[in-house]
């Protein structure tokens, strides 16, 4: 999903991707399967319904994120101020 978002893809997820779809992009809601199947269906609508300058907005919000949080380098200064909480 990193890679994805580092591209500007507007992410369409499930709550246990673990993405920050609630500000990203989109939670795919319900417990059974025909209500995430529709709960999808209407994420995309609500994505195709979007203008382009919309859709572009968004797309580079998602991808400022991405290049600043989902990098080599954000990883290793995340797992750098773990390490230091565990000595």
């Amino acid at each position: 999903m990193a890679q994805t978002i580092q591209n500007g893809l507007i992410p369409i997820v499930t709550p246990i991707s673990l993405v920050r779809a609630e500000t990203l992009g989109y939670s795919i809601d319900g417990e059974t399967a025909e209500e995430m199947i529709n709960s999808i269906i209407s994420r995309v609508r609500e994505v195709m319904s979007l203008s382009n300058k919309e859709l572009e907005k968004k797309s580079d919000a998602v991808r400022a994120f991405a290049l600043k949080n989902h990098t080599r380098k954000a990883y290793s200064e995340s797992f750098q101020k773990l390490i230091d909480l565990i000595k």
